[in-house]
């Protein structure tokens, strides 16, 4: 008896011993698919699509930011990267409460359900999704109880302050950003996004918070949250031709000014490097994605492809990336947009 009670002691001990968590880009190439009703539906996530998620996902995790915000156009991974793996990471990889705040509660709800529970769903997180209670079967709730206890507050700027005055954790998300000023004009305190982030206060300098939005205008808080407060960090590439360092930009699209039609536009896109004026073609710009890197403000990369210069002295990681960063459309398509805008 006493020998078969020994036997279990050593899986008693590992089941005491606190468990070591992965970083964030391990638990999203380990556990994530791909966001549904996309050209990548049901595929794991792997950085390489993207090279440059993996210094995202490095980042979120250096420990260096308190607040993480990123700002770039429709369709580009803004929520997957800024929304959906970070709740998911922090619900369960953590096993934290996360608040989830939008510009209303029901956006904030609907955007839970519409773009993130579909990913738990596909992952083998489904089994701690609530069986009964808010949250189980549809219906806007107030939020949403894990079964491993971990707890999805929904939170909208919409409304009186009291929605925003009754809760606490460690971790923030806010999505559609420069939507979440338009609460109670009369209101004399701080704005509503402030309001939501201000939750996360107890827990001070551990406290995690993380944002998104397409720009709006250059007043628009995830401006000013991105390059005004935040480190406005951009991409760079290495140009294939003078192999210098160049942040590609949607103004070097060429090939689409002054051609008579849509078809011609697509066929004669390229971008053209700032530096030599080479054009680079798809090929050029998937090659120079394999080797991203990020510049914070003031920042530089010397021809040895090293970053140099400090980082801004701020606590907040401020992203912005265009359309040329993202692989999921093509310098046609995207000079096709150009010409057709340029028409209208």
């Amino acid at each position: 008896m006493r020998s078969r009670w020994l036997a279990h002691i050593p899986a008693l001990f590992a089941e005491l011993r606190p468990r070591a968590l992965r970083s964030m880009r391990e638990f999203a190439e380990a556990e994530i698919v791909s966001m549904p009703q996309g050209p990548r539906e049901g595929l794991p996530f792997r950085c390489s699509f993207m090279p440059w998620s993996a210094l995202l996902l490095d980042e979120f995790d250096s420990g260096r930011w308190r607040r993480m915000f990123g700002r770039g156009p429709a369709q580009a991974a803004k929520t997957l990267l800024f929304t959906v793996i970070p709740t998911l990471y922090h619900l369960f990889e953590v096993g934290e409460s996360v608040i989830f705040g939008a510009p209303t509660h029901d956006m904030a709800y609907d955007i839970w359900s519409e773009r993130v529970l579909p990913v738990v769903r596909a992952t083998r997180y489904a089994r701690l999704l609530p069986m009964s209670g808010a949250g189980s079967r549809g219906g806007k709730s107030r939020a949403v109880r894990l079964r491993n206890g971990a707890i999805l507050r929904f939170m909208g700027s919409a409304g009186d302050d009291s929605q925003r005055s009754s809760y606490t954790a460690r971790v923030a998300i806010l999505t559609e950003l420069d939507h979440m000023e338009h609460g109670d004009a009369s209101a004399s305190e701080a704005g509503p996004a402030d309001q939501i982030e201000a939750r996360t206060s107890a827990y001070d300098a551990q406290a995690r918070v993380y944002g998104e939005c397409t720009t709006t205008t250059e007043e628009g808080r995830i401006f000013i949250e991105t390059t005004r407060l935040g480190t406005d960090t951009r991409i760079h590439y290495r140009c294939p031709h003078c192999a210098r360092w160049i942040e590609p930009v949607r103004e070097g699209l060429a090939g689409w000014r002054g051609v008579s039609s849509i078809v011609a536009a697509g066929s004669a896109a390229h971008y053209r490097c700032q530096l030599c004026q080479q054009p680079w073609s798809e090929s050029d710009r998937a090659a120079a994605a394999q080797e991203p890197r990020f510049v914070h403000r003031g920042q530089s990369v010397d021809a040895s492809g090293t970053v140099v210069g400090p980082s801004p002295e701020t606590h907040t990681l401020g992203l912005v990336w265009n359309a040329m960063h993202s692989p999921l459309r093509s310098m046609s398509t995207l000079a096709e947009d150009e010409w057709r805008a340029d028409q209208a």
